[in-house]
């Protein structure tokens, strides 16, 4: 595996609160892969808001992500367009809606899905995980 995306709301965090374990986890997971991205659906507000939560957690430094490989979109949709072109090969995700679009080959792991459940029987090469743990657990980090 080379590249990785993940999203932010619902997956890293929550209103602003991290998931417990989220950024060690993604820290440990930058070495085995080429590439780690944050794909996320934001508005012009939720931008200025994530740009804003990353600098005052020192998300970069805690995550070893560079501050180019982040990558927003206005449509939950193209988060696909963003993975294809990026070469993404396991996307993180917690809706079920964006995994839909993805490449079939695309591993798609679904964090603590809560919305749109009737998709994940439609989904294939596809992992649901309940935790940060439980990420670093299948990737043996």
């Amino acid at each position: 595996m080379k590249n990785l995306a993940i999203d932010i709301g619902n997956t890293i965090a929550s209103r602003g609160l991290l998931f417990p374990n989220s950024l060690e986890t993604i820290k440990k997971l930058n070495p085995i892969f080429n590439n780690v991205y944050i794909v996320s659906r934001v508005n012009s507000e939720q931008r200025e808001r994530a740009l804003k939560w990353f600098e005052d957690i020192d998300f970069f430094n805690k995550t070893l992500i560079k501050p180019k490989n982040v990558y927003f979109c206005f449509d939950r949709r193209d988060k696909a367009v963003f993975c294809r072109g990026l070469f993404v090969d396991v996307m993180i995700d917690d809706r079920p809606d964006v995994m839909q679009y993805l490449d079939i080959q695309t591993m798609k792991i679904l964090f603590k899905p809560n919305k749109d459940l009737e998709l994940i029987d439609k989904l294939f090469n596809c992992f649901i995980v309940s935790d940060w743990l439980d990420i670093a657990t299948y990737f043996g980090v």
